[in-house]
């Protein structure tokens, strides 16, 4: 049932659903339902694959160097808010094994509601201010 759920409004009408039913969630619940939003933020900032460990998280962007997602303002924003976020939020290239790849290093992750927080600002363009 998880897996085809595809927006917040379906996840949150389930997530209730389970309380209804068993009461309080758990923590692991809770935190495997924060995961399937981390899925769809991550996929919408071009993410291919996120390693947690050790309160870090590592997220490899895709592997194409010359997609287009690299050139559009969505990429633009990210690195501007990632200016905003020196001391949790970094780019970085490495050699891989499918050869050069951009990384998004994220640091203070306590569990999956942390990484939410720090990786939805990065899929909303940031808003200008009027002064």
């Amino acid at each position: 049932q998880l897996s085809a759920i595809k927006d917040i409004e379906a996840l949150t009408l389930f997530e209730k659903s389970l309380e209804d039913r068993c009461g309080p969630l758990p923590d692991a619940a809770v935190e495997l339902l924060a995961s399937v939003q981390i899925k769809w933020v991550a996929a919408a900032l071009g993410l291919e694959r996120l390693v947690i460990k050790n309160g870090k998280c590592v997220g490899y962007f895709m592997a194409q160097e010359n997609h287009p997602f690299y050139e559009s303002p969505q990429f633009q924003n990210i690195l501007m808010r990632i200016q905003e976020k020196r001391k949790q939020l970094q780019l970085k290239q490495k050699e891989t094994r499918q050869g050069m790849r951009l990384l998004l290093l994220l640091d203070g992750i306590k569990n999956t509601a942390t990484l939410l927080k720090l990786l939805q600002p990065l899929s909303h363009p940031k808003v200008a201010s009027s002064s």
